[in-house]
């Protein structure tokens, strides 16, 4: 289902209508609408700044750090960047090694917490990874 209403899929007969119109009249709208947090922790080897960052607002411009502690926050992850010996500059190792799975799903919240307001949020196995 997620994956008609995001456009990753096509119905294997007729058509997904969203609002009294074909999906392919209204996906872009609904994608900007939409965040999407994966089961599959998906975190690089680099700055847990540029992990959350990622896909967001934020990476295109310069926040105040306040805004960004209020995102930390909003995710439950200060408490990792208090323990990161470079704070938002440490390398998170690959595959995310230096945070536990649920602290690597918080940084997938990104999109829901930096500053893009959402009508939509799916959330696939809560419990997996």
């Amino acid at each position: 289902m997620v994956g008609l209403l995001l456009g990753w899929s096509r119905p294997a007969q007729g058509e997904v209508w969203v609002d009294g119109r074909p999906i392919g009249q209204c996906l872009e709208s609904l994608r900007r609408h939409t965040a999407w947090v994966d089961p599959a922790v998906q975190i690089w080897n680099r700055s847990f700044l540029e992990n959350i960052r990622y896909g967001s607002p934020l990476g295109h411009a310069d926040e105040k750090a306040a805004s960004m502690l209020q995102v930390l926050d909003a995710a439950d992850l200060r408490r990792v960047l208090e323990r990161l010996p470079e704070g938002l500059r440490a390398a998170l190792g690959e595959g995310g090694a230096l945070v536990s799975g649920g602290e690597g799903q918080r940084c997938g919240w990104r999109g829901l917490f930096c500053g893009r307001g959402r009508d939509w949020l799916f959330w696939m196995n809560l419990f997996g990874g």
